[in-house]
């Protein structure tokens, strides 16, 4: 495992913005970059500390570059790839923390992998279904994805029993800019990530475009 960095761990239901999320958080340089297959084994890994982070993570090539969101979403390494981080990281003393988004059933899949780790924190996404259930179906629909057996209960459970989790309001975050950079703030300061407010609405602005505002 990675020793000495913060393990950060967002869990979250289908739709719940979680590839937003993860890169929200890892504008912070001293949190390791969000990072596609395709550079993860290029020495352009280490200079990603000088890249600006919203560049970096920008919504836009979901149109420009990769042509729909399952093809962008998949190009992006996660905790299946760990090995990889492991490689790459096991001799680089610079970031202090790694995040990593995923569902409920991947999380319980990786549990014994995960308890492992000696630091690491969980953070859930809420988000209130009566004002923004159609949006979820709508873009499950776009995704080409259904909630498996039982997802939707073993997410709520899990929330149920993780005494020491942080949750990010979500809708607090899709109602206003305002209110995104509030939140934003406030789980920042809870886990303990610098903040880049520029760069937070920058990324906000795209991903809303790209992924809210043509279903609201």
């Amino acid at each position: 495992m990675l020793d000495n960095i913060k393990h950060i761990f967002v869990v979250y239901n289908p739709g719940y913005a979680g590839n937003f999320l993860i890169r929200l958080l890892s504008l912070d340089t001293q949190v390791v970059p969000q990072i596609t297959k395709e550079l993860i084994n290029t020495e352009k890994f280490f200079d990603l500390s000088n890249t600006e982070r919203a560049d970096l993570y920008s919504f836009s090539s979901v149109r420009t570059q990769f042509l729909n969101w399952q093809k962008f979403h998949r190009s992006w390494l996660d905790f299946h790839h760990y090995e990889l981080f492991e490689n790459r990281l096991k001799n680089y003393q610079q970031y202090t923390n790694i995040i990593f988004g995923m569902h409920s059933p991947e999380y319980l899949r990786f549990q014994d992998q995960i308890s492992c780790i000696e630091n690491y924190q969980v953070v859930f996404v809420d988000l209130d279904q009566t004002l923004y259930g159609d949006w979820i179906e709508k873009s499950q629909k776009d995704l080409n994805f259904k909630y498996r057996l039982d997802e939707k209960q073993i997410y709520e459970q899990m929330v149920s029993d993780t005494g020491n989790a942080v949750n990010i309001d979500l809708t607090e975050i899709l109602e206003s800019t305002e209110g995104f950079i509030r939140e934003y703030i406030r789980v920042s300061n809870i886990l303990g990530l610098e903040t880049h407010i520029d760069s937070a609405k920058k990324l906000y602005t795209e991903w809303y475009e790209t992924r809210v505002s043509f279903y609201l």
